[in-house]
């Protein structure tokens, strides 16, 4: 009867988990930075950040922002918890240094910043990771992009164990979401993995 009683308890539980899932990818709660908003029609979004720089427009480091813990570290770029001084919202900031021993490496590393924010501009989609913004302050490259607190899933798991069939079918549901969209924008993920799979800060929007 115990049994019966707890095996219902958590049948009920995981219904109500899986449907505030399912209704989690209509919410797009993605807070404003006002220094690193930008429209679709600006030619240019990388703001740059140097001597001349418009007080107004200022976005620098441990001014207007300030950088937190390593969360990531790349061949050509690291990646921290970042927070606006401002408005208080959470970002990741990805920051990559143009600067190379040779000219070609130089040219080679642009090329990739550039292709970026290219292609992350063009992105806005729930279960998109959404870019924020971007400065060049000095030999970096500064690319603010929405926080996403819950982690990936590989570490979710490694801490948590298994996930329940519930929720599985509801991040599997909002991973296609993501994956049919782009591919409406003619592009193709190369590198599907738990590692790149993230969640949000409420543990229920993933991207």
């Amino acid at each position: 009867m115990q049994c019966s009683c707890q095996m219902q308890i958590e049948e009920e539980e995981d219904k109500l988990f899986a449907h505030t899932l399912a209704v989690s990818y209509i919410q797009d709660a993605l807070p404003m930075v006002p220094h690193l908003s930008y429209t679709e029609e600006e030619p240019d979004i990388v703001r740059v950040q140097d001597e001349s720089t418009d007080i107004q427009k200022e976005y620098k480091e441990n001014n207007q922002w300030c950088k937190g813990a390593q969360i990531g570290l790349g061949a050509f770029s690291a990646c921290y918890q970042a927070r606006d001084m401002f408005t208080g919202t959470l970002m990741a900031v990805k920051q990559v240094n143009h600067v190379r021993c040779s000219a070609v490496e130089e040219r080679q590393v642009l090329a990739v910043i550039t292709e970026e924010i290219s292609l992350m501009r063009r992105l806005s989609h729930p279960n998109i990771v959404r870019l924020h913004g971007i400065t060049k302050e000095g030999p970096l490259y500064n690319i603010f992009i929405e926080w996403c607190a819950g982690g990936s899933v590989s570490t979710l798991l490694s801490h948590y164990g298994a996930f329940n069939e519930a929720v599985i079918m509801n991040y599997t549901l909002q991973l296609l979401r993501g994956l049919s969209y782009i591919h409406e924008q003619f592009l193709i993920h190369r590198d599907i993995k738990g590692a790149n799979l993230l969640i949000d800060s409420t543990g229920q929007r993933f991207g």
